[in-house]
């Protein structure tokens, strides 16, 4: 069996694995025996993180506050 991709969330101890592999963003793989093998982050943590930290955090953008409950306001409204 070959490996052609690892897949891992961006926590910092994926990150610092990845990077102390040799994988960079411009280069985002790493060899093992001659074989190359890419490093991906997980698409679905990605998506997840903003989410996160608009339901705990609340952000300023051009001078206005964002809030989660701004965004279901704007998804419940008809």
């Amino acid at each position: 069996m070959k490996i052609w991709v690892v897949i891992a969330d961006s926590a910092p101890p994926n990150r610092s694995a990845f990077k102390r592999l040799g994988a960079t963003i411009e280069n985002p793989f790493i060899y093992q025996n001659g074989w190359k093998i890419y490093v991906m982050t997980d698409l679905v943590h990605l998506l997840k993180a903003p989410r996160i930290n608009l339901l705990t955090h609340n952000f300023e953008a051009n001078g206005s506050e964002i809030q989660w409950k701004h965004i279901e306001e704007f998804y419940i409204q008809p």
